[in-house]
């Protein structure tokens, strides 16, 4: 595989990757997950791009996104951000990005993709309630001593896989900290800003990013990101949950998929 190359490219490459775009910014306003989740298949799967390629790219587009969701889920309703997690939290994502970063030129494409499909079927099968958490653990109790190595589990995901982090972030408030879906959502939105900041910071030491990919994919997340915001303050809490978690699950099946058929990416 190699990187996509825009100006060589039809207009139905780009318009794709202008779509691309709008689904991750509304994913990660909506449902808090980042973006990533959507930008790492279609790219590697649909446009054929390298992983290691396409995960800086997705860290780019994240934070535009990211921030776009904050500010608009600050506006609508301030209360859903919990700002002492956001702290905590944020503090290891960046000690785990720096991590992460390190470790993504060591480890091989069929890894990356079979890890990272286990991940996702485990917590879509939690959004649906098909597996059980919360009632065998209480964390509100440790909540301030757990959140710096939850931060620094978040952050080496987050860099590892391109993915923002934020789908990790909202079952850990949601599932373990008894977090309302919405303030789960826009907290985990919060704290993927530094998360990817870092993020994008040490991997700009081992990749270089496509900027004429970014200068399509990025203008229609930011757009994308205030509908997201919009429709998750104002859906039903189970409806995001159950999409969230038949999200993953699909995703979870493609990438797995991947890992076992593709011999070299």
């Amino acid at each position: 595989m190699q990187t996509i190359n825009t100006s060589r490219k039809s207009i139905t490459t780009k318009i794709s990757i202008i779509v691309v775009g709008f689904f991750s910014g509304f994913a990660s306003a909506s449902m808090g997950i980042g973006g990533g989740a959507i930008i790492i298949p279609a790219f590697t799967i649909l446009l054929k791009t390298e992983i290691r390629k396409t995960i800086p790219i997705s860290l780019s587009t994240i934070i535009f996104s990211a921030i776009t969701a904050t500010i608009s889920h600050f506006l609508i309703n301030p209360n859903n951000i919990k700002f002492t997690f956001v702290l905590f939290i944020s503090a290891g994502t960046i000690l785990g990005a720096k991590i992460g970063s390190k470790l993504i030129s060591k480890l091989n494409n069929k890894f990356l993709f079979f890890i990272m499909g286990i991940l996702f079927f485990i917590i879509g099968i939690k959004f649906l309630n098909i597996i059980q958490l919360s009632k065998y653990y209480d964390f509100n109790q440790y909540s301030l001593l757990l959140l710096f190595p939850l931060g620094l589990s978040i952050g080496f995901i987050s860099s590892i896989f391109g993915i923002g982090g934020g789908i990790i972030t909202v079952p850990i408030l949601n599932f373990l900290y008894n977090f309302p879906i919405s303030q789960a959502i826009a907290t985990s939105v919060t704290i993927i800003i530094p998360t990817t900041l870092a993020g994008i910071f040490f991997h700009s030491k081992f990749q270089k990013i496509d900027f004429s990919i970014l200068k399509l994919i990025i203008p229609s997340t930011i757009i994308s990101s205030i509908f997201g915001s919009i429709f998750s303050t104002n859906s039903n809490p189970l409806i995001l949950k159950y999409l969230l978690g038949i999200f993953m699950i699909i995703t979870s099946i493609k990438m797995i998929h991947n890992s076992i058929i593709i011999n070299k990416l």
